[in-house]
């Protein structure tokens, strides 16, 4: 007689992995059903975004300087950071070998990205353990408008007590020296690359959101209004999207928790100074901040349910 259930046996993990297969739809799946986002579509709207950005700007004159082009606090200051100084440590290894987690020009001044993958000794003899979560981020320190503003993330780095070690690496293949920044790196993650936020529905979506809207609004005000000492120079992060503020969440009892957000870059081109001091529930720094934060997190929003930014540009442009 047949043992029915050894028959069955394949037939049951078959359906079961085809279930979680769809229960689980992969990034590049997920990618494909939502066809609106064409390459040209996308293109269009990071230039509305831009637009949008420089309009919250404008609005809020009144406490936020205007960026200007290749100018922040801290620039011309390569020699105390790029060179032999009390701040300046030669790092000496051989970075080719590290993990690579971006290559060429990654906007402003930076270059290649590694990831400290073994520890090593630094030229004052002191240790950078890899366990610590280090990267090393190579940037242009040359004469040219790009090398000028070098010292202004070390600068923005140190104004806000966050600032590690800064030194300078030799490309034997270039023959180019590079500035680098030795930078421990907080943990977190981009939300649309993550399994839990694909797999969440979204009501848990949106309470995701709302916990990291809040946070990061806190982390942010901190940094520019009580963290940082030095008045004429008040910094703060203009860049808030998800690329450049990963967090950190895991699946809690009550859903999805934010354990906490970081601010991974700190370049010229991701900063603006203050005039004045703003507080947190001040309606100028609110507003900003809220138009800001619905602008980059615009795509989060839209798979959340919320597609109110979405629709704005998709009404702005005739769709």
């Amino acid at each position: 007689m047949v043992a029915y259930h050894k028959l069955l046996l394949p037939l049951v993990v078959c359906l079961v992995a085809l279930l979680t297969a769809h229960a689980r739809p992969t990034l590049e799946a997920r990618k494909q059903e939502n066809s609106y986002w064409t390459e040209d579509n996308r293109e269009r709207f990071l230039e509305w975004r831009r637009e949008e950005l420089m309009k919250n700007l404008q609005e809020h004159q009144s406490w936020i300087n205007m960026p200007e082009a290749w100018t922040c606090p801290g620039m011309n200051k390569n020699g105390p950071y790029f060179s032999a100084g009390t701040k300046s440590t030669l790092i000496q290894e051989k970075l080719r070998e590290y993990e690579k987690l971006t290559s060429g020009d990654n906007g402003g001044n930076s270059k290649d990205i590694y990831r400290v993958t073994r520890n090593f000794q630094l030229a004052d003899n002191s240790v950078c353990r890899a366990k610590d979560n280090y990267i090393v981020k190579l940037v242009d320190i040359s004469s040219s408008d790009e090398g000028k503003v070098a010292s202004c993330e070390p600068y923005a780095l140190e104004e806000l007590g966050i600032w590690h070690r800064t030194g300078t690496w030799h490309d034997e293949r270039s023959r180019t020296v590079y500035g680098a920044i030795l930078i421990k790196q907080e943990p977190g993650k981009q939300l649309r690359d993550d399994q839990l936020w694909i797999n969440a529905s979204p009501e848990e979506k949106q309470k995701l959101l709302k916990s990291i809207r809040k946070t990061t609004k806190k982390k942010l005000h901190t940094y520019a209004f009580k963290t940082s000492t030095n008045v004429a120079d008040r910094i703060m992060a203009y860049d808030i999207s998800n690329e450049n503020v990963p967090v950190d969440f895991e699946e809690g009892q009550s859903g999805l928790e934010v354990k906490g957000v970081a601010f991974k870059s700190w370049e010229y081109s991701k900063t603006v100074t203050c005039k004045s001091k703003q507080n947190l529930k001040d309606a100028g720094f609110s507003g900003w901040f809220d138009r800001q934060f619905d602008l980059y997190w615009a795509l989060e929003y839209e798979e959340a349910g919320i597609p109110t930014v979405v629709d704005e540009f998709k009404r702005k442009i005739g769709h």
